[in-house]
């Protein structure tokens, strides 16, 4: 009942907010974790499907990679990669992401701007690894899926349906022993980030909230006032991703600051100022 009413105070009743800066810091916690759980909930439902490969991203893949190159000479065999010596393929498919395909892997060729914040899904002699600048994983070995054992590269550059199903269906078995753990990891990044964002955004908030003027409040006060005040600009964003309609994240700021001044403005006559 304490977080439904707070919830509706810091949507209407900018007064009663005075009110929370007297309860005790675990309360004030729980009303942040409240808020980043809401704040996160689209990535806590986007989690459930993420890493799986929908149509429309295996007939992007597709296309992506038709035409790329006039001949793509890599085909494994008895769980190894073969290629023409010192043949290389490398390509960005996202921001962060990118493939890579030669029997030993040197990160000087994958890209100019390649950075130590980037991954890369490396083809090479023995399986697949992950890669970047800073750390190595192998993800598994040819050997351990069927599909793999003859499948000729330049599959990738014809679009041959037959190479594309062998790549889908490694992906999505691999994809099953990790799921679990990639919904977990999601969520809980995603709650940490909401929990990070509306602590600064407080803070912002609070700093800005005093500047240039007098403060009825001492800091830490007017800091727990803030975050109660906050529930507009959490729903804001979470309204704003739903309904693809951006204009609802700034009415949510909006609202957060009116919010937030009206409940720590100077107290009128007859108020308690003691907080």
């Amino acid at each position: 009942m304490g977080i439904i009413k707070g919830f509706a105070d810091s949507l209407f009743s900018p007064r009663e907010l005075r009110t929370y800066s007297s309860k005790g810091v675990f309360k004030s916690l729980i009303y942040v974790l409240f808020l980043a759980l809401l704040f996160s909930l689209p990535t806590i439902i986007g989690s459930f499907n993420a890493g799986k490969l929908s149509y429309e991203t295996k007939v992007a893949l597709k296309e992506y990679f038709e035409n790329d190159a006039e001949e793509f000479p890599c085909v494994i065999q008895n769980g190894k990669l073969i290629s023409e010596k010192g043949f290389i393929y490398s390509k960005q498919i996202t921001e962060t992401l990118f493939v890579y395909v030669g029997e030993s892997y040197d990160h000087s060729k994958v890209s100019d701007e390649f950075i130590p914040s980037h991954a890369v899904i490396a083809f090479l002699e023995d399986g697949v690894y992950l890669q970047s600048q800073v750390f190595s994983k192998k993800l598994f070995e040819y050997v351990e899926y069927i599909d793999f054992e003859g499948l000729d590269f330049n599959g990738a550059i014809k679009n041959d349906n037959a190479f594309w199903d062998s790549i889908f269906r490694v992906y999505n078995n691999y994809y099953k022993n990790f799921r679990t753990s990639l919904i977990v990891f999601n969520i809980i990044y995603g709650i940490l980030q909401s929990v990070f964002t509306i602590v600064i955004f407080g803070l912002l908030v609070t700093l800005f909230n005093r500047f240039g003027g007098h403060n009825a409040f001492r800091f830490k006060t007017h800091y727990k006032i803030t975050l109660h005040g906050l529930t507009a600009y959490v729903l804001g964003n979470v309204l704003s991703v739903a309904f693809s309609f951006g204009l609802l994240y700034y009415v949510g700021i909006i609202w957060s600051l009116a919010v937030c001044i009206k409940s720590t403005s100077r107290y009128e006559r007859g108020d308690n100022n003691e907080l």
